[in-house]
């Protein structure tokens, strides 16, 4: 049983002082497998952390050290396949074709492996030894893992070996000091790349186009298969929000299937023309309800400068990119109070946030919260940091984006959280770690797992925390009609508003 709901219940069991005598002589006999687990976290990665381990299990270790102890193996993890990389470095030599795909065949059979996964894990070896020998280093130091190497390699693998060097120089260290999991390191290698090889990345872009584009079929498990279909990011991306606009309005229509089956049904109409789930004309609602906001990018770019842009659900485009889709598309318009720079906050006034307050904090927090969770806003519940029925007020400093399930975390009040004036966020979770999540910034990392757009522009979202019963909430004010605004103020407040977003 974990600590938390053992004392809860020790407490409505024993009383309150016999709780907590029990409680103390608990921290009384954990103290010795405490004391050995951050031993073990201050020892490197190799052999003797190895021994460390092996003899702090053997103690009566609580939860909390359970979990560093999972780190520590996770380091060793990280050691274990860089010093795998180097084995199979020394016994590769210098390169040649002929005797590298002996190597090849014979680590293959040792392993029990395809010599496809040995041949990758090859590649992946010589290019890290030329274009990426810090991220060596730090993953033999378990200072990362494999997942985060991989993830730069996958970014850098057709660049030079300079601009890889520089792209390495300018994340790892970042990487490690912040904690980024491998897809924000990936985003931000991926910006970086942007800036300092824009033209190598539409040459490769343009390369990659021609000879990757294509639709694969990959059988898959309980009589399901994968289409995968490759392609540039703006037409896979709009494809996929057409895909997403039909679904929806399939759902609207009565259709309960799930999502994903609605999403199939969209396709398998569109390709096969299938009466079952054909979707007429009227049934699609012209307005998507997914996504709204489909490229960021600063007014410097947008008048022709080479800021990289973001596209939202892939990372970073080139400036180039991003001014073609801009100009494709239409421009969300952020309405912001003349004289703050920010949406009226509502005090006490309304439980809910109104529109303008939503796309505000949606365009700051950009996802969930939560340190490594990457929930897009438009799956995100607009929290009150401190709840509304114990005074907490409806105004963007004291509303944040948590998805549903770590809003819930923070509900239950197991997790406790408080977000600082400069839009920091700290997490002390129920087995006494403390977590920092530092403001979203569009200059560092892209914050989103799946293209589901930044800005949520459909109903507002449900807080699962709601005002007492007795306590109505009376009808949000009615969103500010953009028309209304002169064209030349509105140029004021949209210049603010990108340089507030970086």
């Amino acid at each position: 049983m974990h600590e938390i709901p053992a004392l809860a219940a020790n407490v409505a069991y024993f009383g309150r002082d016999d709780a907590l005598t029990r409680a103390a002589e608990a921290a009384e006999l954990y103290r010795p497998g405490r004391e050995a687990v951050r031993a073990c976290e201050a020892t490197p990665p190799g052999p003797e952390l190895l021994a460390a381990i092996e003899a702090a299990r053997r103690l009566v270790l609580d939860v909390s050290s359970r979990i560093s102890l999972v780190g520590c193996w996770e380091r060793m993890r990280a050691w274990t396949d860089a010093e795998t990389m180097a084995e199979l470095a020394q016994a590769a030599g210098t390169p040649d074709a002929e005797s590298d795909q002996w190597v090849i065949a014979d680590t293959a059979m040792v392993c029990g492996l395809s010599e496809h996964v040995i041949s990758t894990r090859f590649s992946l070896m010589r290019r890290v030894g030329e274009k990426l020998p810090a991220s060596w280093e730090a993953l033999h130091g378990g200072r990362i893992t494999s997942a985060h190497l991989h993830a730069l390699d996958a970014v850098v693998r057709e660049a030079t070996a300079q601009v890889a060097g520089a792209v390495e120089a300018g994340v790892l260290g970042k990487a490690i000091a912040k904690g980024w999991t491998p897809s924000q390191l990936r985003d931000a290698a991926r910006r970086l790349l942007v800036r300092l090889d824009p033209d190598g990345v539409e040459e490769r872009a343009a390369k990659a186009q021609r000879s990757r584009a294509d639709v694969r079929y990959q059988p898959d498990e309980d009589m399901l298969a994968h289409l995968i279909l490759t392609g540039d990011a703006w037409t896979t991306r709009r494809m996929f929000d057409e895909i997403n606009t039909r679904a929806d309005a399939m759902n609207r229509d009565g259709d309960q299937r799930s999502l994903g089956e609605l999403r199939l049904a969209v396709a398998a109409s569109a390709v096969l023309d299938a009466p079952s789930v054909a979707v007429t004309e009227a049934q699609v609602d012209p307005k998507p309800a997914r996504t709204t906001g489909f490229v960021t990018l600063s007014l410097s770019t947008l008048l022709g400068g080479n800021e990289p842009g973001e596209l939202a659900g892939y990372g970073p485009v080139t400036a180039s990119m991003a001014r073609r889709i801009a100009a494709d598309g239409t421009l969300r318009r952020l309405v912001l109070d003349p004289l703050s720079g920010r949406p009226i906050d509502l005090g006490r006034k309304s439980y809910r946030l109104s529109r303008e307050m939503r796309r505000w904090i949606d365009a700051r927090d950009r996802t969930c919260r939560f340190r490594g969770c990457r929930a897009s806003a438009t799956r995100c519940d607009a929290d009150h940091s401190k709840e509304w029925d114990v005074g907490g007020e409806t105004t963007c400093d004291n509303c944040g984006l948590l998805c549903r399930r770590h809003h819930n975390f923070k509900t239950q009040k197991a997790w406790r959280m408080s977000r600082r004036f400069d839009d920091t966020v700290h997490w002390r979770s129920p087995h006494g770690f403390n977590w920092w999540v530092e403001a979203a910034s569009y200059e560092t990392e892209s914050d989103e797992d799946e293209p589901n757009g930044i800005f949520c522009d459909d109903e507002l979202i449900d807080d699962p925390d709601p005002p007492m019963a007795d306590a109505p909430l009376p009808e949000p004010p009615k969103p500010v009609d953009d028309d209304e605004i002169e064209q030349d103020t509105w140029n004021r407040h949209w210049i603010d508003a990108w340089q507030r977003a970086g």
